[in-house]
């Protein structure tokens, strides 16, 4: 039924099968339908009721270029219609990193809190991760913890499926 699982991937081929970078952007182009993201968000257990028309805009990092690298997360989903904010920080081999007293999270969490344009939004956190830096989050964090094996499965079971998908 999933035969693509069972060949290299282009990343793999080019040999960046690990790099963030790609990843994250195959993954945002991913959750630009309804389908992936719905079942993203029923994978990882957060309820934002999402119509089957697209009522949001996903941007990866890169569309951010000229804001302050520190503060951009990797994936920022926005649906200013149903006024919510969705960040996913993507790691694949490296821990969440720190700068003097502030981890990623932290500071992307500040950062997202403080935009007016957000004001009033539901406002909802993700760690992505290919490793596992569970350790980096706290019981008090807003930030909610998905590995990759969760992400892979909520693709294969939400029945869309192309070839970005596929190189996920």
């Amino acid at each position: 039924e999933h035969d693509f699982l069972r060949r290299k991937s282009v990343l793999e081929v080019l040999r960046k099968g690990t790099y963030e970078p790609y990843y994250t952007l195959l993954l945002a182009e991913s959750l630009k339908h309804p389908q992936v993201l719905n079942g993203f968000l029923k994978a990882i257990e957060l309820n934002i009721p999402l119509p089957k028309e697209r009522i949001y805009e996903v941007f990866p990092e890169d569309r951010n270029k000229d804001k302050e690298k520190t503060n951009i997360p990797d994936i920022t989903i926005v649906s200013p219609s149903g006024r919510w904010v969705l960040v996913i920080e993507n790691k694949v081999k490296s821990p969440v990193d720190r700068k003097e007293d502030q981890t990623q999270l932290e500071r992307y969490f500040h950062c997202i809190e403080s935009k007016k344009e957000y004001t009033g939004y539901d406002k909802y956190y993700v760690l992505l991760s290919y490793t596992d830096n569970r350790k980096f989050l706290k019981d008090s964090d807003p930030w909610k913890y998905c590995d990759y094996q969760q992400l892979f499965r909520s693709i294969l079971e939400c029945g869309y499926r192309d070839k970005l998908t596929e190189e996920l």
